[in-house]
């Protein structure tokens, strides 16, 4: 009788311990614990979707989206993160991520870095709100699918290659605040048939829209004054082109 008496208590502190562990193990959950969606926690969808990743700018008063991680092929962006608003969409942060297919940007975001949206083949369409001042060098190059693009008013620069290869562009209206359409801006872009260049625009630079093979026409606005080498090179389809008074140099 004690002999079972006393294996039973054997049992009993067994069970209690090992409750005690699996408790501690689920309470702490450790530095590198994920949700089964395979994010880690704290990041909810407030903050826009799950994956996205963010740092703290320099003057610790705004945040820059920094990379996805995330699952979805469909992204927003927050205002805000912890706080403080979201400004930019930093360097390659979504660089080749071909599964991406919309991204909502916010009204808070003023510029979108270098390579940022770069070989984002899945990309269909994107709305560049009036908040933003500046796109980056190649920010959408190779961004294969992408066919339709709203540019804001506010842009006022527009970096080399930013829409490079962008295949499926059949059109694009650039807007008054933009004084200079810089090298190789649009170039590869095959499909597309029609710029509206704003009227503020003094320079169109190297290869800007070379390699648009359907592209028929183009109205260069009064302000323009140069246009350099390749500018409309391969544009096989152009048949009318309305150059400004006060254009010096091609």
């Amino acid at each position: 009788m004690k002999r079972k008496l006393w294996l039973l208590a054997v049992l009993v502190l067994c069970l209690v311990f090992a409750v005690g562990i699996l408790a501690a193990c689920n309470g702490s959950g450790g530095s590198g614990q994920q949700t089964p969606g395979g994010e880690e926690p704290g990041i909810s969808e407030e903050d826009g979707t799950l994956g996205l990743r963010f740092s703290l700018d320099s003057n610790q008063s705004s945040y820059s989206v920094s990379t996805y991680a995330g699952t979805s092929n469909k992204v927003t962006i927050p205002a805000t993160h912890e706080g403080l608003p979201v400004t930019s969409i930093g360097k390659s942060a979504f660089e080749g991520d071909s599964r991406l297919t919309s991204v909502i940007i916010p009204d808070s975001v003023i510029s979108i870095g270098d390579y940022a949206f770069e070989g984002c083949s899945g990309l269909t369409s994107i709305t560049i709100p009036d908040s933003v001042t500046s796109i980056g060098r190649s920010a959408f190059s190779g961004c294969s699918n992408l066919t339709s693009v709203t540019i804001g008013n506010s842009v006022t620069s527009i970096g080399n290659s930013a829409f490079a290869f962008c295949a499926g562009l059949k059109s694009v209206i650039i807007p008054d605040g933009v004084t200079s359409i810089p090298y190789a801006a649009f170039s590869g872009c095959s499909k597309l048939t029609s710029v509206d260049i704003g009227n503020y625009v003094t320079s169109i630079g190297e290869s800007a829209f070379s390699g648009c093979s359907k592209l028929t026409s183009v109205d260069i606005g009064n302000y323009v004054t140069s246009i350099g080498e390749s500018a409309f090179s391969g544009c096989s389809k152009l048949t009318s082109v309305d150059i400004g008074n006060y254009v010096t140099s091609i």
